[in-house]
């Protein structure tokens, strides 16, 4: 019986021995170690994961930010046209057909400068290109915000509106219409349209650009 019992005891022990040995890393290290490393491990590539979300999160918030910018920028420039238009003040015209029309800012301006000397207005002015365009009855009413408010008329007016008018290469006009030495001219941003005596009593526009 005893020698039964010391087997069992001897067996147990190198059972024991076996089960720590084999709980072991090859380098020594225990189960637990392993866990921990593990762990570690794993705590770490959260926090990188966090770290991407967060720098996902800025560039979100600065593509936002730079949206607002932008449009609070294209806000500011149509309230600063608006602006311009109204710097003007405004005025009550009547066209040829007897309706009533509100005129503001550049546009109200010359038209009562010019007080009636191109005759009526003929309908509501419309909007051109970056500008607005009041047509008279002998004449019309250009503005833009860079340019201001100033008057075609005549030949030239023919000349500039088969060319494009301002939506054309010469742009908005920069001056009413002048004499010149044997006839007329117009200014615009990017050139000039002259109606001029030819010598024999004929006259011919010239389109100069700058």
């Amino acid at each position: 019986m005893k020698k039964t019992a010391i087997r069992a005891t001897g067996l147990a022990a190198a059972l024991a021995t076996a089960v720590t040995l084999s709980a072991c890393g090859d380098d020594g290290d225990s189960v637990t170690d392993q866990i921990s490393d593990g762990a570690g491990q794993i705590t770490e590539s959260a926090g990188d994961a966090a770290d991407r979300a967060g720098d996902a999160m800025g560039d979100a918030t600065d593509s936002a930010g730079d949206a607002m910018d932008s449009g609070m920028d294209k806000a500011g420039e149509a309230t600063d046209s608006a602006m311009g238009m109204l710097d003007g003040g405004t005025t009550t015209a009547t066209t040829a057909d007897g309706t009533e029309v509100t005129l503001e800012g550049g546009i109200a301006e010359k038209f009562n400068e010019l007080d009636g000397e191109l005759g009526d207005l003929v309908s509501e002015p419309t909007e051109v290109g970056e500008g607005m365009a009041a047509e008279l009855e002998e004449g019309t009413i250009y503005w833009s915000e860079g340019t201001d408010a100033h008057v075609v008329q005549g030949e030239i007016l023919r000349v500039y509106t088969e060319n494009g008018g301002p939506t054309g290469e010469l742009g908005f006009p920069t001056s009413d219409e002048e004499s010149i030495d044997g006839g007329w001219e117009s200014e615009f941003e990017n050139g000039t349209i002259t109606w001029t005596d030819q010598g024999d009593g004929t006259f011919a526009e010239e389109i100069t650009m700058n």
